[in-house]
């Protein structure tokens, strides 16, 4: 006879089970390991030879990513906190085609960017990060071993000195595939896995990448790569502490990070390490630039010029920095310093836009590793995100179209709301199973 009064405990546990079901949905379902690492690796060459595969690179990851926009059953693009938080500068950058200088090359471009980041939200939610990781370090060091391979070398319009180019067609993306395979190899070894996977996907790769790196002669890869590992290794040792004493430790990092860099700039120690690395105090013509590109985001402060409307055929002043700095192509050139490139193209506005979500997404990711310990999935998140914080001094990654800055980047905080709500419902279950 069914008892009409169910008792509490099976209340409870059918709630549970609904629970468990709304939370599955809203997960997103992975991709098994080996094609999710095929994807990325195919991805990864696709983004870095891109210039010279042509229209058929972007073909390819539309290919792969896109059709998975609904996978098994599940809406990818929800628009969740994290997912909103990737496409806010995309928005802004198709907004801005409403006062470019170029409205065509604008929307063309914006609608580009934000094409990139929808790939780049699909791969976050169906890559485990294992598989990533994979995936990059064997698709940058596919791509470097055809570079130094092709031994082409190149003049730097900004060192004048020739180093290796490949067939990137530039040092500076031979050093970012470089410093980022290294990166992530390392991490890799973090990772569980046989030791002859370690040697394949890890040890053999990071010589491959050390080699790029030094016949690239990118001062600026060695020393954000530089940077970033001390910033791994300060978390690292923060973690071994207890709890309480994390925060104060932390604090007491910072403090001594900025009184040093307050003494050094003093007593003019960037110039020493700049002389270190061939440089001088105008880091090679780069503060020139960044005088130029000032001086043209003040005509426009507030919006700027719109999204990829100033280095274009016909303005003066680009064909003027073109010609000064060698470029012919017309092509691949910029300000090399993201706030001042970002300025330009979409003012003060964009600026702060840009700083916010860099700022949030390195203290979200250094925040879950201080908290809740060195996992694969927070110490890529805080390597990324330092990565290119750092990097923003001096180079332009993130704001481009089809170019593995943005992937990576803008990866980081839906791949760690997928995580958590993985781990959720994994608790969940549980529990489920205990009760």
């Amino acid at each position: 006879m069914n008892n009409p009064n169910p008792a509490p405990s099976s209340i409870t546990s059918k709630f549970a089970d609904l629970e468990q079901q709304r939370n599955s949905r809203k997960n997103a379902p992975y991709l098994s390991n080996f094609f999710g690492t095929i994807y990325v690796a195919i991805t990864t060459i696709m983004l870095a030879y891109g210039g010279l595969i042509g229209f058929g690179a972007i073909l390819v990851m539309y290919a792969l990513w896109l059709p998975k926009i609904v996978y098994k059953g599940v809406f990818l693009l929800r628009p969740t906190k994290d997912v909103i938080f990737v496409m806010l500068l995309p928005i802004v950058a198709i907004m801005s085609v409403a006062w470019s200088d170029y409205p065509s090359n604008t929307i063309k471009s914006a609608m580009e960017y934000a094409s990139l980041l929808v790939c780049t939200v699909i791969i976050s939610k169906t890559v485990r990060t294992e598989a990533l990781l994979r995936g990059f370090v064997i698709g940058s060091t596919i791509a470097l071993i055809a570079s130094v391979a092709s031994q082409q070398y190149g003049l730097d319009p900004l060192t004048g000195q020739y180093t290796l180019i490949g067939l990137f067609g530039s040092k500076n993306m031979i050093g970012l595939f470089a410093e980022l395979g290294i990166l992530f190899s390392l991490i890799s070894l973090y990772v569980r896995q046989p030791m002859i996977s370690k040697l394949i996907f890890a040890v053999g790769p990071l010589g491959i990448c050390v080699v790029s790196l030094y016949l690239s002669k990118s001062a600026s890869s060695v020393l954000t790569l530089a940077l970033t590992l001390a910033v791994i290794i300060g978390a690292r040792f923060i973690t071994r502490l207890p709890r309480a004493m994390r925060t104060i430790t932390l604090v007491g990092f910072t403090l001594i990070v900025l009184f040093v860099t307050v003494i050094g700039t003093m007593y003019d120690a960037q110039k020493l390490v700049l002389k270190s690395f061939g440089k001088d105090s105008t880091l090679t013509g780069r503060t020139y630039l960044w005088i130029e590109g000032y001086k043209s985001g003040m005509e426009t402060p507030y919006f700027g010029h719109g999204y990829q409307a100033f280095w274009v055929e016909g303005r003066a002043k680009a064909e003027i920095l073109w010609d000064k700095f060698g470029v012919p192509a017309r092509i691949g050139f910029h300000f090399h310093d993201l706030y001042v490139e970002t300025f330009v193209e979409l003012g003060l506005f964009g600026v702060i836009l840009i700083a916010a979500i860099m700022l949030i997404t390195c203290w979200i990711s250094l925040r879950c590793i201080i908290k809740k310990g060195m996992t694969v999935e927070y110490v890529y998140a805080l390597s990324v995100s330092f990565l290119f914080f750092i990097r923003a001094i001096v180079e332009v990654d993130l704001i481009g179209t089809f170019i593995i800055g943005p992937v990576l980047f803008f990866s980081v905080i839906p791949k760690l709301a997928t995580y958590h709500q993985e781990q959720a419902l994994a608790k969940m279950q549980m529990h489920s199973g205990t009760g």
